[in-house]
């Protein structure tokens, strides 16, 4: 049969295709990595966000045009954030499926679908790098996309006061390991109820190397990195005062060409690790009919023939939202 028939199979549902960009692996980020953030799906476009005496929880999803949840009076009151939309598209010419077949074998289809694959996993890497931004930016209050639209403010949306740092790295006589000290304690005493291991700091490279390079660091950043030379590079990665210092010189581009760094130049980020429920990514449902009322996926693909049949549009979907639902426990941290 003609090559471009096979798309009108089950085997190119946006079913079997959604079920296909979900399986291939992901392979981009540090955060993601780490593994941060907590993912769930939801059947609707927005979450709610129940703030009580400072705390706040993230409640479960409603229909969509159902009745909302019922706000609680007294000193529990609801925020509502909209879950954004991704959508990324790309065309698959007949010319790049004809005449090429996989080796050792006729088997069209299994041609096709590879063809197809590699496409989508082209495509599923430009929403891992969105995502893997848009959780850097969650880590500091403010959710942006890759024009520089913020998403969503934390700070203002949830009516907190970001905390920030300044460290005087410029003189050698500033006790470094006090403001450590501080930083943690500033963590802790707002944690009101949820609970940490430890502390986590994100750095620029700037950042890393004046805290690294000041004099109440040196001797321990040294001793650190000779602890034991059979231990894989730890150049970007310290230990100090029961604090994880990570150097994160995460960058990416946008549809523009202009460089997006993830972590400004000269600032850090310090953060709660261990925690049970701070940190989560949600995902919506897409925009497509096969998807409503269901719960969303990270991943969606669909495809549709283009006319006269010379090729096809594939789309790929991704409705993720993520968050921190306490960013009075991020600190942000300078260079003075």
């Amino acid at each position: 049969m003609p090559t471009l028939d096979v798309f009108r199979g089950n085997a190119f549902s946006v079913q079997e295709m959604t079920e296909a960009i979900n399986i291939i692996p992901t392979q981009y980020g540090l955060i993601n990595e780490m593994g941060l953030f907590k993912e769930r799906g939801v059947s609707t476009t927005t979450i709610s966000v129940e703030r009580k005496n400072g705390v706040l929880n993230v409640l479960s999803a409603t229909d969509r045009g159902g009745p909302g949840t019922q706000n609680i009076v007294g000193k529990r009151d609801m925020i509502s954030i909209d879950i954004p939309n991704f959508t990324h598209t790309d065309s698959i010419k007949a010319a790049d499926v004809q005449d090429v077949r996989k080796f050792n074998t006729e088997n069209e289809l299994e041609t096709v679908f590879d063809v197809v694959n590699e496409r989508l996993a082209g495509m599923k890497a430009k929403h891992e790098i969105t995502l893997e931004y848009m959780k850097c930016g969650a880590l500091q209050g403010k959710i942006q996309d890759g024009e520089g639209n913020v998403l969503v403010n934390l700070f203002d949306k949830l009516g907190v006061t970001q905390k920030t740092q300044a460290f005087e790295v410029s003189k050698d006589a500033t006790d470094i390991p006090s403001v450590l000290r501080k930083v943690k304690r500033m963590i802790s005493k707002d944690l009101k109820g949820e609970v940490m291991t430890s502390v986590l700091c994100l750095c620029s490279g700037e950042w890393f190397d004046a805290l690294t390079g000041h004099e109440t660091v040196k001797e321990a950043y040294r001793a650190y990195q000779g602890a034991s030379p059979l231990r894989e590079d730890m150049s970007n990665d310290f230990v100090f005062q029961g604090i994880r210092f990570v150097e994160y010189e995460g960058t990416a581009s946008n549809a523009k060409g202009n460089l997006l760094r993830f972590i400004p130049d000269k600032e850090a980020v310090f953060l709660p690790l261990g925690t049970r429920n701070v940190f989560e990514t949600v995902f919506a449902p897409a925009d497509y009919v096969e998807a409503v009322g269901t719960i969303g996926l990270p991943y969606y693909a669909k495809q549709e023939l283009q006319r006269f049949d010379k090729g096809i549009d594939v789309q790929t979907q991704s409705n993720p939202l993520p968050i921190c639902k306490r960013p009075d426990l991020l600190v942000k941290a300078t260079l003075s």
